[in-house]
């Protein structure tokens, strides 16, 4: 990787509060009064520039909140070619959103408690939205509640390429749900599900008769004084037309010609209460503050801790720098790290990534984003836990090796790329039988209840085809929300590899490098009659099965 050898490093800001109160205090008192670099002295500058170079991030913002002083600080840029990522620089906040949903809905049942028809954690979803909220099975359909929907145990895994297009509401992802495969039991397995969360968003909706954008404004933004919080692209862009805080551009690197790509805004409505806050460190500061010292505005104490249970439990070895199991609990994360107990979120869409954190033993927040993708996760985590470990003032034999970690994440992730057809198919045969039909005869529109339509079509294999120039059987999903091509490269008989990457228009490193097995069944009447592809992993190597439409 060639390093980026120039980035700009901005003045940190410091803002303080003379008391819990101060938190509502507008933007203007807040950033008043510039003082130290506190924990961003030259080195740990120095860490986090080599950091963002090394992963090429082009920007990254931090603010850091100790008792009642914040330290926010902005690196890289915001915009090629020189406009500077700073403390006040927005991003889109990714699934740090859910949080917001959770503690929405939380509200919600503290406003019903004394009402005819109140709701609670154990109300049924279906109860609320019954004609809309059908899944797959009798029992999860009666029994999945507001609870398990908001700590991702309802049985139903991400299908993230399922929803989406045109003009699409929340109440048609929501409608769909009846059509896509649960993979377990209700309240048998944390299985990460944005679904659930737009389907909460939803039910929002229906309480309130009001967007969850508008109802989170005026319960948590405006309290806050999170003057700098968007729930649209439009209205973030139409803040910075008015004289306000600038919306990071994302960028994609591009390796062959060692710059960065704008990227095509990140637009997708549809995902609402899952991750489309636009927001920046500062007024993230303000909301962890708020949740770790149990602001009454916000919640009440009994809500608080309803906040911080776990209700299910990641497996411990995928975090190894954590002691022990990773629990969660609406939207937020919960765990120890070197004997202190950390609550957190991560978050992320094409372009752009973040990180919230507090620590209440300490009195600590950490709000962390950067303006692009799968690099810029790496990079958050990297500087996230290396300012962490100075604060803890942890000795460097005892520290987690994250930059090692995803040193190595990112060399196993091409390798995997590269093997991609031994991995899937370890018996197929050499050489190869042909295909059923000539290649062309499987191009077509193909239909699945929950995916919708996919068409192949006959291309010319991309530039970065792994073996000689041929025709390919090609698709792409951009229509969907998660917008992405598929070249299906073939293994043996009626057998494939479909290889994703993201598209020129829209270039992203979360779409580039994957694969999906696909396969073709062939009709009595020599036609093809299904396609399937692996588009769920929770699914294993079961396939999601779309019929063939001509």
């Amino acid at each position: 990787m060639r390093l980026i050898r120039s980035l700009l490093i901005l003045p940190c800001v410091v803002a303080t509060f003379p008391n819990d109160q101060a938190i509502t205090s507008d933007h203007t008192a807040e950033t008043a009064g510039l003082s130290s670099d506190g924990p961003f002295d030259s080195q740990m500058s120095s860490f986090i520039e080599t950091t963002l170079s090394k992963f090429h991030v082009p920007g990254i913002s931090i603010s850091f909140s100790n008792g009642t002083t914040t330290y926010a600080k902005g690196y890289g840029i915001s915009r090629t070619p020189n406009t500077a990522a700073t403390a006040e620089t927005l991003y889109f906040g990714g699934s740090t959103t859910k949080s917001f949903t959770a503690a929405s809905l939380l509200m919600l049942m503290e406003r019903s408690a004394n009402s005819s028809d109140p709701i609670n954690l154990q109300t049924p979803i279906s109860s609320l939205i019954r004609e809309e909220f059908v899944l797959p099975d009798d029992y999860a359909t009666l029994h999945v509640t507001l609870e398990d929907a908001l700590s991702h145990r309802t049985g139903m895994p991400r299908h993230d390429s399922s929803y989406g297009g045109a003009n699409v509401t929340l109440k048609d992802i929501v409608l769909g749900l009846r059509h896509l495969p649960m993979t377990a039991e209700v309240r048998t397995k944390f299985q990460y599900c944005n679904l659930m969360f737009i389907t909460l968003s939803y039910v929002v909706e229906k309480l309130t008769d009001m967007s969850l954008g508008d109802f989170l404004k005026k319960n948590i933004w405006k309290p806050l004084r999170m003057t700098s919080t968007f729930f649209s692209l439009t209205d973030a862009q139409k803040a910075e037309a008015d004289g306000n805080e600038i919306l990071a551009t994302s960028y994609f690197y591009n390796e062959t010609t060692a710059k960065f790509v704008p990227m095509r805004p990140f637009d997708a409505p549809e995902v609402s209460g899952a991750g489309v806050m636009i927001t920046n460190v500062v007024d993230y500061a303000k909301y962890l503050r708020a949740i770790m010292n149990e602001d009454p505005r916000i919640l009440s104490h009994e809500s608080y801790v309803e906040l911080r249970k776990p209700r299910t439990f990641l497996s411990a070895d995928e975090h190894s720098a954590f002691t022990g199991p990773v629990g969660y609990s609406f939207g937020w994360e919960i765990t120890v790290y070197k004997g202190h107990q950390l609550f957190y979120h991560d978050g992320s869409v094409p372009g752009y990534a973040a990180k919230m954190m507090y620590i209440p033993e300490k009195n600590w927040t950490l709000a962390l984003m950067s303006n692009t993708d799968m690099y810029s996760d790496w990079a958050i985590d990297i500087v996230c836990f290396e300012l962490l470990d100075n604060l803890l003032e942890i000795p460097a034999k005892e520290r987690f090796d994250w930059m090692g970690k995803y040193t190595k994440d990112e060399e196993m992730w091409k390798n995997n790329w590269k093997s991609a057809r031994k991995n899937a198919y370890p018996s197929a045969p050499s050489p190869p039988l042909q295909t059923t039909l000539e290649l062309s005869k499987y191009v077509g529109t193909y239909h699945n209840p929950g995916y919708r339509n996919l068409t192949l079509r006959l291309a010319e294999s991309p530039a970065w085809w792994l073996r000689d120039a041929e025709a390919v059987l090609h698709m792409d999903t951009f229509e969907k929300t998660w917008k992405y091509t598929l070249d299906f490269e073939h293994v043996s008989g009626d057998y494939f590899i479909a290889r994703t990457m993201s598209p020129s228009f829209a270039p992203a490193a979360s779409f580039d490098y994957q694969y999906f097995e696909a396969e073709f069944r062939i009709g009595p009447d020599g036609r093809p009659s299904q396609v399937g592809l692996t588009l769920e992993a929770e699914m294993g190597s079961k396939k999601i099965w779309f019929d063939y439409l001509g």
